[in-house]
């Protein structure tokens, strides 16, 4: 009886992705990361075969040739907070702008509230807020104030516990700014000025925490004495200029109903938090933070003999992958997915046998189990579209004495947000498939479907007004044990608006659909901005608006 299996069932597939150190090439060390797709979509090779047709007597064609190789790959899968954060530089081609984090620390002294390792002080500032996890000892978890930066020690506030060999999995990360009591007061917006977090007192330098113009931040903490009493001057902003003393803001919550502008408000009795993420926005590709990225990507196939070499997998890889399309969906009553496309220059069968086992050739290990390690992602629940939103806001670019207009809509049924690279895969002479991949114009459009509100968005359409769209998602994360908010924001600084045609039907809401196409925002000099806040306060989980 043979051993051969007769078919292979998708549920013996897996896939992981792994950068590389140049285009095609994997090299020594690679961190995989497993995928989770709920599809794939022409994930593969395709060659062109050219049949031979010379004129004869016989009528009948010769034996064809291949020509040529299209390689490219796609899958779709849910969003959550964890599963993606590897693969935006892959897509912004860019690098991830992170506040400091550092894992596996070698001590933590109680004494003299130190947290402990070699460069633990890159990307800290006196007057962060730490996120300390996975520690022992609970008095060492939670958030944490900077007082003191020094080589391989990092000063904190509060009160810790000696613990000497913390495990390999404890870390501290930025995510926020601490004030001190009455040191920070709202400023309204006035003049050529927009609404502005200002130090009156202290020593806190805005500048000292690697912020940049365009980025989202949250002001206000859950305790009533971390945040301002106006509602309006709590929430969600966009930072339009950063000073040693203020943060001057263009965006702006507007307080219960969302309209609100900031108003002037003395901090007295107050010790503001401002909660602050990682961010990664599409640059110049002369920029220093161009990174034109690319992957393997290795699709399992299952067990082609499991009598024989029951531990042996087949797998077929893309070589040389760049993520050159995505779309993030929301639909109404559902969960967030995403579909990603590559385009690649080569790919790959691999029977995964050994020479020894072959008995001839050299050895086609997969890759993810003979090359590399295995990086970690920590497990999550996908983002939801009925519960998971603090914000969706579509609205006039206005003066920074506007920061909180009204929106052009209260709510959508769904939305939709592509994002391209516009790469091509460059072929020659003498080469099977292709030797380099060349990105082009980077390209954000999308669409979206609203209940129908006021004419004041069908105008928009037909004005061409500059509009700007920003999405907030908030979620229960756990990580190390600990639990707490974190968020997603989304930022489409300048959009153009097309159709706008209203939807009219019997006994049904009116709805009005929208298309969406980016483009750059001078003052910036980005399309799209994505920022992940490893912690957010319960005040970010509230209703949209």
């Amino acid at each position: 009886m043979a051993s051969e299996a007769k078919n292979i069932s998708s549920n013996a597939t897996e896939a992981r992705i792994a950068k590389e150190e140049s285009l095609g090439v994997l090299g020594a060390a690679p961190v995989w990361y497993d995928l989770e797709p709920n599809s794939y979509s022409d994930f593969g090779g395709t060659l062109a075969l050219v049949a031979r047709n010379p004129i004869n007597a016989g009528r009948q064609r010769k034996k064809g040739v291949i020509t040529d190789l299209d390689a490219a790959g796609g899958y779709n899968q849910d969003l959550t907070f964890s599963n993606v954060s590897f693969l935006w530089p892959g897509l912004f081609l860019a690098t991830k702008l992170e506040p400091g984090v550092t894992t596996a620390l070698t001590n933590v002294d109680g004494t003299n509230e130190q947290y402990e390792k070699a460069a633990i002080e890159t990307g800290v500032a006196v007057g962060n807020i730490l996120l300390a996890t996975g520690f022992t000892e609970a008095g060492n978890n939670g958030l944490k104030t900077v007082t003191t930066v020094a080589a391989g020690e990092v000063t904190v506030a509060e009160d810790l516990t000696d613990e000497a060999a913390p495990p390999a999995a404890a870390k501290v990360e930025v995510v926020g700014i601490q004030l001190g009591d009455a040191e920070a007061d709202f400023t309204a917006a006035s003049g050529n000025q927009g609404a502005r977090l200002t130090r009156v007192a202290g020593t806190i330098d805005f500048t000292t925490f690697g912020l940049i113009p365009g980025q989202p931040v949250f002001i206000g903490g859950d305790a009533a004495a971390n945040r301002f009493v106006n509602e309006e001057n709590n929430g969600w902003f966009r930072i339009r200029e950063i000073g040693a003393d203020y943060l001057e803001f263009d965006k702006a919550d507007g307080g219960a109903d969302g309209e609100t502008e900031p108003s002037n408000e003395t901090g007295t009795g107050l010790s503001i938090q401002v909660f602050t993420g990682k961010v990664i926005r599409n640059v110049s590709s002369l920029s220093s933070e161009f990174d034109c990225c690319t992957y393997h990507i290795e699709r399992a196939l299952g067990i082609a003999d499991p009598v024989s070499f029951p531990t042996v997998v087949q797998s077929e890889v893309l070589k040389g992958s760049l993520l050159n399309e995505f779309a993030l969906n929301v639909g109404q009553g559902d969960k967030i997915n995403m579909d990603f496309t590559f385009v690649s220059i080569d790919n790959e069968q691999r029977d995964g046998l050994t020479a020894v086992q072959r008995g001839e050739g050299e050895d086609e290990l997969r890759l993810s189990t003979s090359v590399g390690t295995q990086g970690v992602i920590t497990s999550a629940t996908a983002y939801n579209t009925s519960t998971d939103f603090s914000r969706i806001r579509l609205a006039k670019v206005n003066a920074v004495t506007d920061a909180a207009p009204e929106a052009l809509f209260a709510f959508v049924t769904e939305l939709t947000l592509n994002v391209g690279n516009s790469a091509n895969v460059d072929k020659a002479i003498g080469k099977l498939g292709g030797f380099s991949i060349t990105p082009g114009t980077f390209e954000v459009s999308g669409s979206i479907e609203a209940y129908f509100q006021s004419v004041n968005a069908v105008k928009a359409v037909r004005d061409n007004a500059d509009v700007t769209l920003d999405v907030a998602l908030v979620k229960d994360f756990t990580e190390n044990g600990f639990t707490r908010k974190s968020g997603i924001f989304i930022d489409v600084p300048l959009i153009a608006l097309g159709d706008g045609r209203l939807g009219v039907e019997q006994d049904q809401a009116i709805t009005l659909p929208l298309q969406t196409d980016a483009a750059e925002y001078e003052p910036f000099g980005h399309t799209l901005l994505l920022s992940e806040f490893s912690y957010l306060p319960d005040l970010a989980d509230e209703d949209i608006c």
